[in-house]
């Protein structure tokens, strides 16, 4: 099985703020022990869950204080996990939803502006 991991920029800027709590190997070690888990059926002393709701189709590690979240998708050659989101357990899940409402015309420089709204 192989697994490769894919962190977002919000990830990043959480582990150069933060790297004296968690690193981003542990993050990877925690990672594979969760793909283990979910595909091998593994025993692996690891607290993960599959999320419902808003946050369908992610999964959430907790680790201490931490929260990870993370989208798992299944090839038949590899597994791609991307890191959505890490954070302390009150703020993982405040995630900043936009949608993009319309088009409101042209900005300073001649090109579009769009509006959002948040939806949470």
């Amino acid at each position: 099985m192989k697994v490769e991991i894919e962190y977002l920029k919000r990830t990043k800027k959480f582990f150069n703020k933060n790297s004296h709590i968690i690193s981003i190997e542990k993050t990877d070690e925690l990672l594979i022990s969760a793909a283990k888990k979910i595909f091998q059926r593994e025993n692996t002393n690891i607290d993960i869950k599959e999320l419902n709701g808003k946050f369908e189709g992610l999964y959430r590690i907790r680790y201490n204080k931490i929260r990870i979240l993370f989208k798992v998708e299944n090839n038949q050659l590899s597994i791609l996990m991307i890191v959505n989101d890490i954070d302390f357990r009150g703020d993982v899940y405040k995630l900043i939803i936009f949608v993009m409402v319309s088009n409101l015309g042209i900005g300073n420089r001649g090109e579009p502006c769009r509006r959002f709204r948040l939806l949470m």
